[in-house]
């Protein structure tokens, strides 16, 4: 039953999916610090009669945080999708990263928060979130942008059952409501963040050579962690034997050996 859990783990998260995983997580907080380049430069407000009226929801702040789980869940066993699917996502993610930055760089933005009722849990939880992900870096929403790409990864997809089809758009639409409940995006970063999610996964429907240098990349850099995994074991296995070998004998040894002399 032990041996079957490791199995059942890598079965549901694939291994080939850690590097790209954390190639993309540190690729998004290289463009959350570069960003920052940005900082003391005049930033514009996008702020329309829309966004003044959206009233503040403290409980969508929730969703605004299970983003984060939810994006890594779909990093890691959104491989089971299969290698060309998992990979035109990844290729998508890097494209995003690449053109939110630029934006980010050329075209500052800012928001004014609202005040918040810290008495209560929701907007206090709100108050937690604007005390790491602060108001800059807004058009296009990443959260909505990587969300929707999210579902795009599983939507219609024979291999992936339709209750998770439906649970990734739930969620995907849930994170794009809590962008605007909790006052942390203007509705155009949350449309333009869709609209650039749609963007990508057309682009690389439509042009899979876009997909093969990210599939290429990542897969040799598979082929190559396999190779020093493999080195390492029969290393580990060959020092194991060597040590066996040298081990000394132990005293009730010797006296077995003299008692058959005798």
């Amino acid at each position: 039953m032990e041996e079957e859990k490791p199995r059942k783990i890598l079965k549901l998260f694939p291994l080939y999916t850690l590097i790209p995983t954390v190639a993309c997580l540190l690729t998004q907080e290289i463009i959350y610090f570069g960003s920052k380049l940005a900082d003391g430069r005049f930033h514009y407000d996008f702020t329309l009669a829309f966004d003044r009226a959206v009233p503040v929801i403290g409980f969508f702040a929730v969703f605004y945080i299970l983003s984060f789980p939810y994006w890594f869940f779909t990093l890691t066993a959104g491989g089971n999708t299969g290698k060309k699917n998992y990979y035109r996502f990844i290729t998508c993610l890097f494209f995003q990263y690449a053109v939110c930055l630029t934006i980010f760089l050329v075209l500052p933005t800012t928001i004014v928060q609202p005040e918040l009722d810290t008495t209560k849990f929701g907007e206090w939880l709100i108050g937690v979130i604007y005390s790491f992900d602060t108001p800059t870096n807004l058009f296009p929403s990443i959260h909505v942008l990587m969300s929707w790409l999210c579902f795009c990864m599983v939507r219609g997809r024979k291999d992936v059952r339709p209750w998770l089809q439906i649970s990734s758009c739930v969620m995907a639409v849930l994170v794009l409501l809590s962008t605007q409940f909790i006052k942390q995006h203007y509705i155009v970063d949350a449309i333009a963040g869709v609209f650039l999610a749609e963007l990508f996964w057309f682009l690389t429907g439509r042009f899979p050579v876009l997909v093969r240098p990210f599939e290429r990349f990542f897969e040799m850099l598979n082929g190559k962690a396999a190779r020093l995994g493999r080195k390492s074991t029969v290393d580990n296995r060959e020092q194991a034997v060597g040590d066996c070998a040298q081990a000394p004998r132990t005293a009730g040894d010797g006296e077995g050996e003299k008692e058959n002399d005798h």
